[in-house]
C-alpha cells in the first residue's frame, strides 16, 4: 500500500536469501499483460529474491517447497511491520553489504557445523 521496497534492514532476510530485499511490482490489472510485465521486471532486479511487493495488491512469494513459500511470506510480514515501526523514528536502514556478506557465510558455517552436542 505504501508502494515502497523493502531493503534488507532486518537480519532474518539475510538468513534467508532475501540479501537484495523484497522489490516493489508496480500496480497492472491482475493477469494483464502490464501486471506480468511489472512482476518480471522486480523479478529481474536483482538474483536475491524470494518475494515481490505487487502494488496495491499482496505479495508474491517463493520456495522451493510450500514450506520455503510460507516462510517467504512470514518474512516479508515481518520485515514490513518492522519497516513500518521504524519509519516513525527515521525508517529503516539497510544492513550494508559487507555485513550481509558476513551474515551469509555465518549461516552457511554453522550449517556447515550441524548439531553440536555437549
Amino acid at each position: 500500500m505504501a508502494s515502497q521496497a523493502i531493503e534488507c534492514s532486518y537480519e532474518a532476510m539475510a538468513r534467508f536469501n532475501m540479501t537484495d530485499g523484497i522489490p516493489l511490482a508496480k500496480y497492472g490489472p491482475r493477469g494483464s499483460d502490464q501486471s506480468i510485465e511489472y512482476i518480471a521486471d522486480a523479478l529481474n532486479s536483482a538474483s536475491d529474491i524470494r518475494a515481490v511487493l505487487m502494488e496495491h495488491h499482496g505479495i508474491l512469494a517463493f520456495g522451493s517447497t510450500p514450506a520455503e513459500a510460507a516462510r517467504s511470506v512470514m518474512l516479508v510480514e515481518a520485515a514490513a511491520q518492522l519497516a513500518a515501526q521504524a519509519s516513525t523514528i527515521g525508517g529503516a536502514k539497510p544492513i550494508p553489504r559487507e555485513m550481509l556478506t558476513a551474515t551469509v557465510e555465518r549461516r552457511d558455517a554453522f550449517e556447515e557445523a550441524g548439531t553440536q552436542r555437549a
